[in-house]
């Protein structure tokens, strides 16, 4: 089993300071995230980076925020940002965007007095190692390394593979580098609430690494885009989230079968995946003859099924906004 740097981070992350000053005391835990040879890989990071400040912005508009008290001194030149808000918004920015006590170059319209919290945004080498201590197959490209698929809001990946370098003679010519489809050398931001897909080359052995990192405890809420797309999600929190207690029936279309519902796939260890909908029951005179409930495609009751890390929805209606709660045991950690 090989450990990510983030394993080191969740068991040095001690406290983190607030907008204010102040110190909070994050919840932080690890995952084994296991890869199988030969196939695509689903997975979400139901961890998250520290916080880094928490407060309340008091003015907010089409050209950005701005927090008074705010110190936004902790801000690192190119990394990315998450500014979460009660109610599970969320606005992703980069680091030239954050200063002083404002935010530029977003729209926060309606937001001044919510509580917000911000966290940087974990990159690609956080999670699978600067020097690949994930321990992904290495090559000189796509078709012959395991690739990283990182889904986009249009729909579309990005791919990223681990380059193996030139050495020749005990000389390293070239360094071993995390690179995208064009061969440039690359670090993204990965989302804790977006999916990630890993296609692993055949013949290779079964690979086990961790990820580490502060849990989220309140909900969370993504872009859905509708017109029968496939979304690429996290389920966000490590323990005892399932598809009747995740609260997704509230932001999804229900239906009679998998034909005309909003459908939720899971994914298992063999790459097939499982495909669920939310049912609204049938009543009549006032008779709940069918109750509602979570089905699979033989329509047996799976409201007690668990949330894989990652998932996927297909969206038959318009674009929505999706919203994920915690599960009673992460929930009653705030």
């Amino acid at each position: 089993m090989k450990m990510t740097t983030l394993k080191s981070v969740a068991i040095a992350v001690g406290l983190a300071s607030s907008a204010f000053g102040q110190a909070t005391s994050p919840v932080v835990g690890y995952e084994t995230i296991t890869l199988q040879p030969g196939q695509f890989n689903f997975f979400g990071l139901r961890f998250s980076e520290r916080t880094e400040a928490t407060g309340q912005f008091e003015t907010g508009d089409t050209t950005g925020l701005s927090d008074d008290e705010g110190d936004f001194s902790f801000v690192e030149a190119g990394e990315t940002y998450l500014i979460e808000f009660d109610g599970g918004s969320s606005i992703v920015v980069p680091d030239t965007n954050i200063s002083g006590s404002g935010v530029t170059g977003v729209d926060g319209t309606g937001l001044a007095g919510v509580d917000y919290t911000i966290r940087r945004v974990a990159t690609l080498t956080d999670v699978f190692g600067e020097n690949n201590e994930a321990g992904l197959q290495a090559g000189t490209g796509l078709d012959n390394a395991d690739v990283i698929f990182l889904p986009q809001p249009d729909g579309s990946f990005d791919q990223v593979f681990r380059n193996e370098g030139l050495v020749i003679g005990g000389n390293v010519i070239v360094p071993p580098t995390w690179q995208d489809a064009s061969n440039n050398v690359v670090d993204p931001p990965l989302v804790f609430t977006d999916a990630i897909l890993v296609e692993t080359q055949p013949g290779a052995s079964t690979t086990e690494f961790v990820v580490a990192g502060a849990l989220i405890t309140s909900e969370q809420a993504f872009d859905l885009n509708g017109g029968d797309a496939f979304n690429f999600l996290s389920s966000i929190y490590p323990v005892g989230a399932t598809l009747g207690n995740s609260g997704l029936s509230d932001s999804l279309t229900p239906g009679t079968g998998v034909d005309n519902a909003d459908v939720v796939f899971l994914p298992r260890p063999d790459g097939s995946f499982d495909q669920y909908f939310f049912n609204p029951g049938l009543v009549v005179g006032g008779n709940v003859l069918v109750p509602p409930a979570w089905q699979d495609t033989a329509n047996v009751d799976s409201t007690n099924e668990p949330l894989t890390s990652g998932f996927i929805v297909l969206r038959r209606g318009a674009d929505t906004t999706g919203v994920i709660s915690p599960p009673p045991v992460v929930a009653d950690l705030n």
